[in-house]
């Protein structure tokens, strides 16, 4: 394990707060992990030693989140390991690695061997602007689950409730932990990309060309 120095200065106060003020929801003991389109699984150092977290493919952390992260990793030059972030950090393993997750699911880093590393993707994404960093990360989730299949849903439905967009998590994924908040997660994901829009009260999702006239 390398031992990287650190400058506590350039990390962003935001950055900190946002990667550690959500906390996982803890009901079922499960972490809301992901699997890509293969099974993999990649190793990192923990309390325990080394150990192996399988991927579920769905968003387990939110945008703030992921990119507070982006910048961390940022400050510790684009690459650092992960167990020395948990610990420089002051955060329980479990709450970090759903984040971390995530953002390898996106392309924005890439983990081995223990390093957490920023991609080029994740690099571009930090340094664009708004407008930018929302189509890089939509161009990412149009070809990743769930939301390949929520847009082709709202093709063919015109619309999706909150409901049946949980029943849907629910039967493909065998979600076991709090379903509301990845319902919650997906929704904000694909709101703030752009994939979809969201009606907040009638609870439903609407393809994005077809929100001015829901």
């Amino acid at each position: 394990m390398r031992v990287i120095p650190i400058c506590y200065t350039v990390v962003s106060p935001v950055a900190l707060q946002e990667l550690t003020t959500n906390k996982r929801s803890k009901d079922s003991g499960n972490t809301f992990w992901m699997r890509k389109s293969r099974d993999v699984g990649n190793s990192y150092y923990g309390s325990h030693g080394l150990q192996t977290r399988v991927y579920r493919m769905i968003p387990s952390a939110g945008v703030n989140q992921v990119f507070g992260l982006l910048d961390l990793v940022r400050a510790y030059n684009g690459k650092t390991d992960v167990a020395k972030l948990n610990i420089d950090l002051r955060v329980d393993i479990d709450e970090l690695l759903p984040i971390i997750d995530t953002a390898e699911y996106l392309g924005l880093v890439n983990v081995q061997q223990g390093d957490i590393a920023l991609t080029d993707l994740g690099r571009k994404a930090l340094t664009a602007r708004m407008n930018e960093r929302k189509k890089i990360v939509r161009d990412q989730l149009h070809s990743l689950e769930p939301f390949a299949d929520i847009a082709r849903l709202l093709r063919e439905k015109k619309e999706l409730s909150r409901i049946d967009l949980g029943r849907f998590v629910d039967r493909k994924f065998e979600h076991g932990s709090d379903l509301g908040r990845s319902v919650r997660l997906i929704i904000s994901w694909g709101v703030f990309t752009g994939i979809f829009d969201y009606n907040g009260e009638s609870g439903k999702l609407i393809p994005k060309n077809d929100s001015h006239t829901s």
